[in-house]
């Protein structure tokens, strides 16, 4: 005889609605998750009080014209996906947790839940594909003015921000910023390494980040620093297997050329044997990659698939008809205190002549704001050129079409 099955969201485990996806996360565990609208319809459910078979019902008679089958095989899935991830336990007992929703009182405006933040464009490295063309003398926002700008983030639903640059320890206060960052946020810091001593180390591994990102091209310094400088890939390697003694979570992030894809294999044993997750990103012709050679690039990507990590976002993008992250409530925000679509520059979006970039201030509403107004009509543009087949597939920014 088969148990009876209840399942309930572990405690603090939360979950944010929007207009067109809901974010799960757990600060506990320093994860976040993207889902589709739909599976609203099964969290709104899930309260530890009815069992598998129950919400299977309860969802069927809602949704006549679905099929029960299709109904059972939806949960079961999201079920274990969320088991997996431990946003779910499951008891044999009813007990109850329905104090999981945030912000349903707003759940048609879309919330900046996610951010890539660039805490500086000051960089000592010169890499040749440098997406943000960091270099040397930008001015600096002080810690103070970035504490009043998550501050207010936060109260709008901010909950998840990754930290970058340029080189983010080139930011006289990044630790006192992370610190801080800490307590409120799910952080992940981006970084090349290149400052990461023994005691820079040792203070990261008393904060509760989820994880440290550090930028790895090849497992030999002749290809790596043949792209981002003479000397880096030492530094690079030190500073993950320093984190890595430490047990600070580490990510190694790779850019995938012409020059390296037959290395990874290599890298990806290299991660493995620091307890490291591992991020490819296929070079494409953004920033200073824009004027390199067609031999650095790639167009067969699944050598990368192939020895790529699970990524630690499930993101849902492809299943929505929609063509931008910051549709969903993920945005970057620039060195400047301003937000925008993505991590790509002020530059990039002023020479596509796109009315996207904005001032954050107390009075922001990301949903009227020109930021989400002007994305949202690309988008609809990029869509209509996908549905008449003008253009197969979307491979660079909306506004370029």
């Amino acid at each position: 005889m088969s148990l009876i099955k209840y399942p309930v969201f572990t405690n603090g485990t939360k979950v944010i609605p929007q207009p067109n996806c809901c974010f799960i996360y757990s600060w506990q565990q320093k994860r976040f998750d993207i889902f589709s609208f739909e599976s609203l319809i099964f969290l709104n459910e899930i309260t530890g009080e009815l069992s598998s078979d129950q919400i299977v019902d309860k969802v069927a008679n809602n949704y006549p014209d679905i099929a029960l089958e299709t109904v059972k095989s939806d949960l079961f899935k999201l079920q274990e996906f969320m088991e997996k991830r431990e946003y779910l336990a499951v008891n044999t007992n009813p007990v109850s947790n329905t104090d999981i929703f945030e912000y349903q009182d707003s759940i048609n405006r879309v919330k900046v839940v996610s951010a890539d933040i660039e805490i500086t464009k000051n960089c000592n490295l010169r890499c040749k594909y440098c997406f943000d063309e960091a270099g040397k003398k930008f001015p600096e926002l002080p810690l103070s003015e970035w504490v009043k700008i998550l501050d207010s983030l936060y109260n709008k639903g901010l909950r998840f921000i990754k930290i970058s640059g340029g080189e983010p320890f080139l930011y006289p206060e990044i630790l006192e910023l992370l610190e801080y960052a800490q307590e409120k946020f799910i952080v992940s810091l981006s970084t090349n390494g290149y400052f990461i001593d023994e005691n820079i180390a040792r203070r990261l591994s008393t904060m509760h980040l989820q994880a440290v990102q550090i930028s790895l091209d090849s497992t030999t310094a002749k290809i790596h620093d043949s792209l981002r400088g003479t000397g880096s890939w030492e530094k690079a390697s030190n500073a993950l297997k320093l984190l890595s003694n430490m047990n600070v979570p580490i990510r190694i992030s790779t850019t995938v050329t012409a020059k390296n894809c037959d290395n990874l294999a290599d890298i990806r044993a290299f991660a493995d044997e620091l307890g490291a997750e591992l991020s490819f990103e296929v070079l494409k012709k953004n920033g200073r990659a824009s004027t390199m050679g067609s031999d650095y690039f790639i167009t067969d990507t699944d050598k990368v698939k192939q020895y790529s990590s699970e990524s630690s976002t499930h993101k849902i993008l492809d299943e929505l008809h929609m063509t931008c992250q910051s549709q969903l409530g993920s945005v970057g925000i620039s060195y400047r205190g301003n937000i925008k679509p993505c991590n790509l520059t002020e530059d990039f979006f002023s020479h596509q002549r796109a009315d996207v970039v904005v001032k954050i201030d107390d009075k922001l509403d990301y949903t009227k704001s020109s930021v989400l107004v002007n994305v949202n009509a690309a988008s609809e543009k990029v869509i209509g050129l996908l549905n008449d087949g003008t253009i197969k597939s979307k491979d660079k920014c909306i506004f370029e079409y």
